[in-house]
């Protein structure tokens, strides 16, 4: 199975000092708006969030999906979104896994 690592924008978590990387089941994408000739904003459908990190950070830090999770790991997270926002399908990475609980431990280690 294929899963799907992501930041993820999560409302009452990610802000200025907490980036949000995200492990997803489904990286079915839309992009809206116009943004210097790419999408100003960019989404996955009908996904489930199954495990997230939270990066401690400067904003201005550029992105990393592998800079560790110090503001902590939630592993069973497993929230459903219609639509999501995330950084980009451009950093996406993927991770190969016989089950979400191989792929959680995986995403947990960032060893993708």
């Amino acid at each position: 199975m294929t899963f799907y690592v992501n930041e993820v924008g999560l409302k009452g978590v990610s802000d200025y000092t907490h980036r949000v990387i995200g492990l997803f089941d489904n990286n079915d994408w839309a992009g809206k708006g116009y943004f210097c000739g790419w999408y100003g904003a960019e989404y996955y459908l009908n996904t489930n969030l199954l495990a997230y990190g939270i990066q401690l950070i400067n904003g201005s830090t550029c992105y990393d999906p592998k800079v560790p999770f110090n503001g902590g790991f939630y592993g069973n997270a497993n929230i459903h979104f219609d639509e999501v926002r995330i950084g980009s399908g451009m950093w996406e990475k993927r991770i190969e896994a016989d089950s979400i609980e191989e792929a959680i431990a995986i995403f947990k280690n960032q060893s993708w």
